[in-house]
């Protein structure tokens, strides 16, 4: 748990309710637990054997291969675009907000 003081950076591309939530139940200063989009684990098709082989959003974000877990092929995690890290951004500010309601009410939210 990190302290975070009320100049939280809320991005623009959030709905201007959400922002609005935000404003009204951000206190000057809060607990929160953080949980990390990054580490939330994503399954990747071998395109060799159809092998399920597991990854992480921060492993696709870096662009990072990965080893099939049975036929050792290596799979590149490619975002050319740069979609999938914009994605993840906005899931992220949404899971913050979520927690900054729940704490507003009293409750914690643990990853």
């Amino acid at each position: 748990m990190g302290s975070i003081n009320s100049r939280l950076k809320v991005s623009n591309n959030l709905p201007k309710n959400y922002r609005n939530i935000l404003e009204r139940i951000r206190p000057k200063q809060y607990m929160i637990n953080m949980i990390n989009v990054d580490l939330w684990g994503i399954t990747v098709h071998c395109l060799k054997c159809n092998n399920e082989n597991k990854a992480t959003l921060l492993q696709l974000k870096r662009g990072e291969t990965i080893r099939c877990s049975v036929c050792g092929t290596s799979i590149g995690l490619k975002d050319k675009d740069g979609t999938i890290e914009k994605e993840i951004m906005k899931v992220q500010e949404a899971v913050n907000l979520l927690e900054l309601a729940v704490q507003k009410i009293g409750v914690t939210i643990q990853a």
